[in-house]
């Protein structure tokens, strides 16, 4: 029997639900169960996992900016979840390089 909506194992079943899909590399479908754990139970344990997949499913499927969302909203909602130390990784890597500088030519000597 499959839980229901207010079965205390529903946020477990969805997330679970979105690591099968996204190890069978259907990301959409991931992204989708993944979004519907953190949506419909935020106050889940699976909730921060469950930005955290969606954002690695978006990340997948070529959303970036998208991505970079979900992780900070993760930040703002979890600051605390395991997943928050992931999220700051992600971001780190999404954030783009500092443009390198130029040394300054030395300076010329007046004379």
């Amino acid at each position: 029997m499959r839980p229901g909506p207010s079965d205390a194992r529903a946020p477990d079943a969805g997330y679970r639900a979105g690591q099968l899909l996204f190890e069978q590399k259907r990301f959409r479908e991931a992204l989708l169960a993944y979004g519907k754990v953190a949506e419909d139970f935020p106050k889940s344990a699976r909730a921060p996992d469950a930005m955290l997949g969606a954002a690695d499913a978006m990340l997948k499927l070529e959303m970036k900016a998208e991505a970079k969302a979900v992780l900070e909203q993760l930040l703002e909602r979890y600051p605390r979840a395991d997943a928050a130390g992931e999220a700051k990784e992600r971001l780190k890597a999404l954030a783009p390089p500092a443009p390198k500088r130029k040394p300054a030519p030395p300076a010329r000597k007046r004379q």
